[in-house]
């Protein structure tokens, strides 16, 4: 047994793993090859509890259906015997990876029966690709247009002594002076890698798809302001004598310096804010709120600011790390992310399924890997091009 992968389990149950952890993990649960070690390392921990061994028919399948939020494939005579006699080992395995492994659930379950049993899962006929390229462009002041994709590893000057370069790993940089107010946004549309940003100031941003971050190409003044549009991760430069201010929907979030997530997508029906290190201030008119790490303020159009108490950041962030992670999500708020992402357009067709889906995925897959663990629930997807069409 790795062991850097007993070091990370370990750290992911007992809830201290960093992202990076949390990301390095998810990729050796989600490899087929590791199962046999992740299998033997969480069975040890299991022995070391006391908690009985078996559960009955009635209560195994409420965990089980529980944590699937969807039906166990196959519900016939059969399939139900198997699944009563899943002993709590298994199903205190499945709850302690299913976040991170998505359908290696119903592949844990699924082991235990014959091939027959496993093709049961359904294939989605056509598919669409995760984004392979960076579709970005950044507005100038007066209104042109540069393509990430034409920048190269030579600066590009914008005016004055500002000039902005994209280095080898991709990453987009501003650097000198200027005492001059001008703007630049950088726009990332839909079916677009994420991409990174660093300011003037040393602040890095990481904007999501169908997002964008209007900034200074040189901060001036006693403040650091941008306006963000979408999702975007912040890792805010320190400078205590210039707060840095984030405005989204007529919000404002101050910082000193910390690392903090803005989700402001339009069709979310409010603006989270998730605090990661440090602490901020939100404002929303009128009313405000102090946050400190793992808090998450949620922020509606009437002024209230609800504060969300141990939210699980790294879930929050893991767009950021190439990863989908759903927890507990609806139907549509899962395929409102497909969207944006495979930058495709879904139909629903009678679709009144309100189960809730959880699971981890990587963002280089295609989008039927998702889509076919949903399927269990008894949901139908076709594919037409760019267009994605629900049915039960």
């Amino acid at each position: 047994m790795s062991p850097r992968l007993a070091y990370l389990l370990e750290k992911y149950l007992n809830k201290t793993h960093t992202e990076q952890e949390m990301q390095e993990l998810a990729e050796i649960v989600l490899n087929s090859e590791h199962d046999e070690a992740v299998a033997e390392l969480l069975e040890k921990r299991w022995n070391e509890s006391q908690a009985p061994e078996v559960l009955s028919e009635p209560v195994s399948q409420s965990i089980v259906r529980s944590i699937l939020s969807a039906e166990i494939p196959g519900s016939n005579s059969k399939n139900n015997k198997i699944i009563s006699m899943i002993s709590l080992k298994r199903l205190w395995v499945a709850a302690s990876v299913v976040l991170i492994v998505g359908v290696g659930l119903y592949q844990l379950f699924s082991n235990s029966g014959s091939d027959a049993d496993k093709k049961h899962v359904p294939a989605v006929a056509q598919d669409v690709k995760a984004p392979v390229g960076n579709k970005a462009v950044i507005v100038m002041n007066d209104g042109s247009k540069i393509s990430l994709d034409s920048i190269s590893g030579a600066s590009i000057s914008i005016q004055g002594n500002v000039s902005v370069t994209k280095t080898g790993d991709g990453r987009v940089a501003y650097s000198g002076t200027s005492d001059v107010i001008v703007n630049n946004t950088l726009i990332n549309p839909r079916g677009s890698k994420v991409v990174n940003i660093t300011l003037q100031d040393g602040t890095a941003v990481w904007l999501n798809s169908e997002s964008s971050i209007k900034y200074p190409i040189a901060f001036t003044g006693k403040e650091r302001t941008v306006e963000i549009t979408g999702e975007a991760y912040l890792e805010v430069a320190k400078d205590p004598s210039r707060k840095f201010i984030v405005v989204t929907n007529g919000a404002r979030t101050e910082v000193l310096g910390t690392h903090f997530n803005v989700n402001a997508y339009g069709d979310a029906g409010h603006t989270n804010i998730t605090l990661l290190e440090g602490s901020i201030k939100v404002f929303n008119n009128g009313s405000a709120a102090l946050l400190t790490p793992n808090q998450q303020a949620q922020l509606y159009s009437d002024s209230k600011i609800n504060v969300i108490d141990h939210v699980e950041a790294s879930e929050v962030v893991a767009w950021k790390n190439g990863l989908f992670s759903f927890n507990s999500l609806p139907l549509k708020n899962i395929m409102q992310q497909l969207e944006r992402w495979y930058n495709v357009t879904v139909v629903y067709e009678n679709v009144t399924n309100t189960k809730h889906f959880s699971g981890i995925f990587s963002r280089s897959d295609n989008v039927s890997e998702v889509l076919k663990v949903m399927q269990l629930a008894g949901l139908k997807f076709k594919v037409e091009g760019d267009k994605i069409t629900v049915t039960e």
